[in-house]
């Protein structure tokens, strides 16, 4: 039979954390911050790409067509050939930024966009300490809108 060991003996632990093999706390934080400042510039670019192509809800309802040319299931593509005659319907697409130029705040979808670039802001100047970036974002905003009503609120 072997010896049995003593307690306390000399015995080593062996560690089971690889610590080349997982990421640092410090790199994870860091792609943590970075994925942040990608979601709110992406949402910033969303709705700039949403305000230069507006649609006003009420402008975009369509009329009632007649039943016999409401076609139903599977021939509805055929709307597109056959339309109603008499019946013509066009979305206006208008840009924001140009109807509301210096005063985006008047718009609800535009004050939207300006809040979103204040959190941009904020988060490239806190998160990522890039500062560069933060004012050019903060003068774009005052671009945008020159009575500058986020501070004033």
């Amino acid at each position: 039979m072997p010896a049995k060991r003593k307690r306390g003996s000399n015995y080593v632990h062996k560690e089971k954390h690889n610590p080349n093999a997982r990421e640092s706390d410090e790199r994870r934080t860091q792609m943590l911050k970075s994925l942040e400042i990608k979601r709110l510039r992406k949402i910033v670019e969303k709705q700039t790409e949403f305000l230069k192509a507006y649609i006003n809800p009420e402008s975009a309802k369509r009329p009632k067509l007649d039943p016999l040319y409401d076609l139903k299931g599977a021939a509805r593509p055929a709307r597109e050939f056959y339309p109603q005659p008499g019946l013509s319907f066009t979305e206006t697409s208008v840009d924001i930024f140009v109807q509301y130029d210096g005063r985006l705040s008047e718009h609800a979808e535009g004050l939207k966009l300006l809040q979103s670039m204040l959190e941009l802001g904020l988060a490239t100047h806190n998160v990522s300490m890039n500062t560069k970036e933060s004012i050019s974002i903060f003068r774009q905003m005052l671009l945008y809108d020159k009575i500058d009503v986020l501070v004033s609120c």
